[in-house]
């Protein structure tokens, strides 16, 4: 302080300002550091194909809810995202997936408590090859029967690449997704962090793989209003 060239106004406004730069610039970094963590807050990933959110993405979205409910005077745009390429890929497995659980539950269906959600059942292995085998049976494949007779015959990867090669999806199944992780994110901020819906919009979802060059990913980004 006894420095001559020590200006504590310049400081003071040189602080003020960078504040000032980090609020326009990254918002959710400033209140990140307000609400103490170390993580950034504009964006939550979710898993290729899926619109679910992810006990370890919870944390993030409960310091995301917690530095809202602090700031009543912000609102907040969430945009849902999938990428074109692993997103695709994922989403066709979850509709396998889905035909796997149907052929269970269609098989068990005396044996299935109705408390019992999709997530409790379990599926074996031989099991699942059976049931792989019922809906390769159901599929409609645009091949010669040489070819299908050949491939029934061969490994469960081989049926899964088969059965996945023809199960259709595309832009639409992926802006379903993509609005399905931006409603996700918003309904849990509403239901479970407290947040005023009218203080929560969901904007139009993208389908995109890159933007400026960067890879999109599977995610819900958002925004400060």
């Amino acid at each position: 302080f006894n420095d001559p060239n020590f200006n504590l106004g310049g400081v003071i406004g040189d602080a003020f300002v960078n504040l000032l730069t980090k609020t326009v610039t990254s918002p959710f970094a400033l209140l990140s550091s307000l609400a103490g963590d170390g993580g950034e807050l504009s964006e939550i990933n979710f898993l290729p194909g899926h619109g679910r959110i992810e006990p370890e993405i919870e944390k993030r979205l409960q310091i995301l809810s917690k530095a809202l409910a602090d700031r009543p005077g912000l609102k907040l745009e969430i945009t849902g995202y999938a990428d074109l390429g692993k997103d695709l890929i994922g989403l066709k497995r979850v509709i396998l997936d889905q035909k796997i659980m149907a052929q269970k539950l269609l098989k068990g269906v005396e044996k299935i408590e109705p408390s019992d959600s999709s997530q409790d059942i379990s599926i074996e292995l031989e099991e699942y090859e059976e049931l792989l085998k019922l809906i390769y049976e159901e599929e409609k494949f645009d091949i010669s029967n040489n070819e299908r007779s050949f491939t029934r015959s061969t490994s469960i990867s081989e049926m899964e690449k088969l059965i996945l090669s023809n199960i259709n999806a595309g832009d639409e199944e992926l802006r379903q997704l993509a609005e399905q992780r931006g409603k996700a994110a918003r309904d849990w901020l509403v239901e479970k962090g407290g947040i005023s819906s009218d203080r929560v919009f969901v904007l139009e979802p993208e389908i995109e793989s890159e933007v400026d060059g960067k890879k999109v990913g599977s995610k819900a980004k958002f925004a400060i209003k």
